[in-house]
């Protein structure tokens, strides 16, 4: 008997209740704010996990759920298998029962074969599964042998060592939800494809899809520690997940997630939305949109936008890629939008719909309008890009790795459009080199986030890893001891003047550490009776020491050495303003925008604040004169800052009680009732020290999200100042004073208009007079097309050739049309075509030749928005045609103009 995606649900869940499990709601894609260690949910424990580690006391033993996850990031990330197997989606939902130290490894095992074999549930025939188990659990390989009686040839052993350790981690069978955290064992269940219970060359890595691990049940019992230790919890525990999708290929009979009802379903949606039919060539691309489509739509009605970090980069990253493989299914026009209306209109049991009186329609659909134009103008760009490097292949069947990773870093075509266009032209693309590539650009520029130079060579016995900072405090200079010295890659014992790129260690400092998106503290160091000097020109921080970076002035710096420091008054003072600002411009930005309001990123140096916060509008100036006032109407209130920091571990002394660059304390500061943040950054003790903000400018940084760009201070009154010496100069200018300045603008862009329409009457009359050299005798007529040639002797102004050129071409609704005209004293030739215009641009290039010879100096105009964009859009074969033809005309002509 069939069973929908609905029913399959129910089931699941009605034969854990006649088990006396619990029914409990699935939590949100968006983990809590508590844990940073998920970008987004991406299995069912993860509601459960503070249970597990007793941080929440248990209030039942045995649960059920079904939870929402995505797995497009970090250790579970399916996103390049998506359409190209017949098992893994990005959204998903996964089906769990949990056991928090009520029954284990027996009763778990039990419960799973029950359901899926029973013929009152799931009914899936014995013999078409199979199972796996970790070595080190010969407890769960007895229950399948001698309980469950399953053959021993179908229950496969995985793992290399009996004895679990940190090494374990990496192991087929040991699951971890993500790098840190609760962990065990776990025994698989799968189900055969093959017409045979045998188990032949399992490896699920192959991407074969012979098998489909359909129920993973974890034994949870460790937890791993971020330093790196393995240790026992204080009780046992039961994680299951079953993937709906998964399973329901299983009960509907059929190979593949993308097969099922609720796929096949909206594949017809997207199939009739398109006006085309599944076949081999589009099919896996069918299958990623499908896939995406639900994805986006569950991201958007948690509140994610599109964006250039964090979740907001996921989302981008899946309406483009569903936009990319449009366009590889060479679909000439989608408003992509249409396709989440009908899948909404069509398919309510699939969506849930209860958030759309919150995030409605016209939200989704602003979102996704607003990604779609901006990226097609990106992607048509790529395409052409990507185009005329393979035109230049030496090898035409072979695309280097090298240059992958170039097209991909240099100009941001994604993996997946260079590999689906090669695969167009039978050209293979060398991916283990793009990845090994790949992989050297990601340790470097994590390296680099962390500390301005590359790959220091750590002494660990001598490292000093904890620099205590007593920058918070009122000290303004403080003796301390030279712990480490560092020279471009290398440790040293001493420097002077002769070494540059110098980082000093000390262990302790009063240097703010770049953090937070403030810059790092600038100053000096000198020794005793001032035998050396060491200028200090920025502060970096690694795990917990702090870098001091810089250059020897004078004298001899060693290790061990006694050193005054000092960081640069003035600088800090500016850095303490700017960091202040920012929390007040936040606060300001939720109370005019409202409280949606997100901050996206900051930087805070000397002289300038960047502030990158989520909005989907410009600001008019109102708004910007608005949240400015705000601002300083709460610095006039001359606000005392409070600071406040709590623990995190029991341990919290005079010593380190400034240490906060690391999670075993929150620093929360606090202006009156206006703004409260947890930030490590410097501030101002008072916000009268702030004297004035100023926005000096806003705009868009990426779809969705914006950047304003302000001063405060010193550099606000300065940039007063400038403003002011710029509108008395302008004043000057007109004439007037400035209360009349605006007035008498206004005057002069009437003014301008005016001239502007007589100009196009003088336009008239000059292309009538024009008109007077051509007849339509002129017109000459080539296989179905029109075309004018005509050698003009007389001064054209480009400009004006331009226009002229383009009204004839409409107005005898040419082909194209060449002719040659003289400017600045040479004899040019203007060539120009009609949009539509379909022709072998080689074979028309012979044409051109031979006409054009007898003249000395060319110039060719090809009016490109007209002509070539168009025909890329309507046919693929002209884009490697245009090429062809510009590459052949460059040949012949030294000044030719694009």
């Amino acid at each position: 008997m069939f069973k929908n995606f609905k029913e399959i649900k129910l089931n699941f869940l009605d034969f854990f209740k006649s088990k006396d499990h619990i029914v409990l709601d699935g939590s949100s894609l968006v983990p809590s704010e508590n844990d940073k260690s998920l970008l987004f949910t991406n299995a069912g424990m993860n509601q459960f996990k503070d249970f597990f580690l007793g941080k929440k006391k248990i209030i039942y033993d045995k649960v059920v759920s079904i939870q929402k996850c995505l797995r497009i990031s970090g250790k579970h990330n399916d996103f390049n298998n998506i359409g190209y197997t017949n098992r893994h989606n990005t959204f998903f939902e996964m089906m769990g029962n949990f056991s928090f130290n009520s029954y284990y490894k027996e009763e778990a095992i039990i419960y799973a074969w029950e359901l899926l074999t029973s013929k009152k549930w799931f009914n899936i025939p014995k013999e078409n599964l199979f199972v796996t188990v970790h070595i080190s659990d010969i407890y769960s390989y007895n229950i399948w042998s001698n309980i469950i009686k399953i053959p021993k040839y179908r229950i496969l052993v995985l793992g290399k060592s009996n004895k679990l350790n940190v090494n374990s981690l990496n192991e087929d069978n040991f699951w971890m939800m993500s790098k840190f955290g609760p962990c065990g064992t776990s025994t698989e269940i799968f189900y055969n494809y093959l017409n045979t219970d045998k188990i032949i060359n399992f490896d699920l890595n192959l991407k074969k899809n012979n098998y489909l691990e359909i129920w993973n049940i974890v034994f949870i019992e460790y937890n791993f520690c971020s330093d790196n230790i393995l240790v026992n919890l204080f009780n046992k525990f039961v994680d299951t997940g079953i993937g709906l999708e998964r399973i329901s290929s299983v009960i509907q009979k059929v190979n593949s997630i993308f097969k099922i009802d609720i796929f096949t379903n909206i594949i017809s949606i997207i199939l009739y939305e398109f006006k085309i039919k599944l076949n081999n060539f589009n099919k896996n691309f069918i299958y990623i949109i499908s896939d995406h489509v639900r994805s986006i739509f569950y991201l958007i009605i948690e509140g994610i936008v599109p964006s250039s970090d964090y979740r907001g980069y996921v989302l981008r990253k899946l309406i483009r890629n569903v936009l990319v493989y449009i366009k590889l299914i060479k679909i000439k026009k989608i408003y992509l939008f249409s396709l989440f209306k009908s899948l909404i209109t069509n398919l309510p049991d699939i969506f849930v719909l209860n958030n759309l009186s919150i995030y409605n329609i016209n939200y989704i659909k602003n979102i996704i309008d607003n990604e779609e134009k901006k990226f097609f103008v990106s992607l048509e760009n790529s395409i052409n890009i990507l185009n005329n490097y393979l035109l230049k292949l030496d090898n035409k069947n072979y695309l280097d790795g090298k240059l992958v990773f170039l097209l991909y870093d240099t100009f941001g075509l994604s993996l997946n459009l260079i590999v689906e266009l090669c695969k167009l032209r039978n050209i293979k693309v060398d991916i283990n080199k793009f990845k090994y590539l790949l992989e050297i650009q990601k340790k470097k520029s994590k390296l680099t986030k962390l500390i301005n130079f590359s790959n220091l060579n750590l002494n660990k016995n001598k490292y000093i890893f904890n620099t205590k900072f007593y920058g918070y405090s009122d000290l303004l200079e403080l003796d301390s001891i030279i712990k480490n010295i560092y020279v471009n890659d290398n440790e040293v014992n001493k420097i002077d003047s002769n070494f540059k790129n110098c980082s000093i260690v000390l262990n302790k400092t009063i240097f703010f550490p770049e953090s937070g998106g403030q810059v790092g503290d600038k100053g000096f160091f000198v020794g005793l009776n001032n035998s050396f000097k060491f200028i200090v020109e920025n502060t970096k921080i690694f795990n917990s020491c702090i870098f001091h970076i810089g250059y020897v002035e004078y004298g001899l710096l060693k290790i061990n050495d006694i050193v005054k420091i000092m960081y640069d008054i003035k600088n800090r003072i500016r850095l303490s303003c700017n960091h202040s600002s920012v929390h007040l411009l936040y606060y300001s930005l939720k109370k005019n925008l409202g409280k949606n309001i997100t901050k996206e990123g900051s930087r805070i140096k000397d002289f300038l604040i960047t502030f990158d916060f989520s909005y989907n509008k410009k600001l008019s100036i109102k708004q910007i004169f608005d949240i400015e006032s705000l601002v300083n109407n709460i610095i006039s209130k001359n606000l005392l800052m409070i600071e406040n920091i709590f623990k995190k571990s029991p341990s919290l002394n005079d010593d380190n009680k400034f240490i906060i660059f690391n999670d075993e304390f929150i620093r929360k500061i606090k202006f009156g009732n206006f703004s409260e943040e947890n930030c490590c950054g410097t501030h101002v003790k008072n916000t009268s020290v702030i004297g004035l903000f100023a926005i000096i400018n806003e705009y868009s940084l990426s779809n969705n999200i914006r950047r304003i760009e302000a001063v405060s201070y010193d550099s606000a009154f300065k940039f007063i100042n400038n403003q002011r010496n710029i509108l008395n100069k302008i004043s000057n200018l007109l004439l007037v004073n400035n209360k009349e300045l605006y007035n008498r603008i206004l005057l002069l862009i009437k003014k301008c208009k005016i001239l502007k329409n007589k100009n196009k009457d003088i336009n008239n009359l000059c292309l009538s007079y024009f008109l007077n050299f051509f007849s339509l005798k002129d017109i000459i007529k080539y296989k179905n097309i029109n075309f004018l040639i005509k050698n003009l002797n007389i001064n054209l102004d480009d400009n004006f050739s331009y226009f002229f050129l383009k009204y004839l071409l409409n107005y005898w609704k040419l082909s194209f049309l060449i002719i040659t005209v003289i400017s600045n004293k040479k004899k040019n030739i203007l060539i120009f075509f009609d949009k539509n215009l379909k022709i072998d641009l080689n074979n028309f290039l012979k044409v051109i030749i031979d006409m054009i010879n007898i003249f000395t100096k060319i110039k060719l105009i090809i009016k490109r928005n007209i002509f070539l964009t168009k025909i890329i859009l309507e046919n693929y074969q002209f884009c490697i045609d245009k090429y062809k033809f510009i590459e052949n005309i460059k040949l012949y002509f030294s000044n030719v103009y694009f």
